[in-house]
């Protein structure tokens, strides 16, 4: 079926904001995805303490014990540090494509408007 110059100028129109759309969606979808990575690397880290806590039974193990809770603090920094990091990369990445979006969606209203201009001096 062939589309008439309007339609394919709405069609334009409207491309950047399905793209707006699309990049919202992969987004959310990469920050979904680094929540529950971090969720599940935490919750290892917090059981795996537990069970060394079940563990001590003497002097040596509540040593040993105290030790591995300098690692998981250290470990639990180490997970917030890079969560972070990534969130940071992945905000970025955004602010860059929605830039991106926004120079598409102006260049389409130019190109809609001098169509349209064009149109009516016809």
């Amino acid at each position: 079926m062939p589309t008439s110059p309007d339609t394919e100028e709405i069609s334009r129109l409207f491309e950047p904001n399905r793209h707006a759309a699309m990049a919202m969606l992969s987004q959310m979808e990469r920050l979904a995805h680094l929540q529950m990575d971090t969720t599940r690397r935490c919750a290892d880290l917090y059981l795996d303490q537990c069970r060394a806590m079940l563990s001590v039974h003497d002097g040596p193990s509540l040593t040993e014990f105290a030790e591995r809770q300098q690692r998981f603090v250290r470990e639990i920094g180490e997970a917030v540090t890079d969560e972070l990091r990534t969130l940071g990369d992945l905000n970025r990445s955004f602010a860059t494509e929605m830039e991106q979006v926004g120079r598409e969606s102006a260049e389409a209203l130019r190109t809609a408007e001098e169509s349209m201009g064009a149109q009516h001096t016809q």
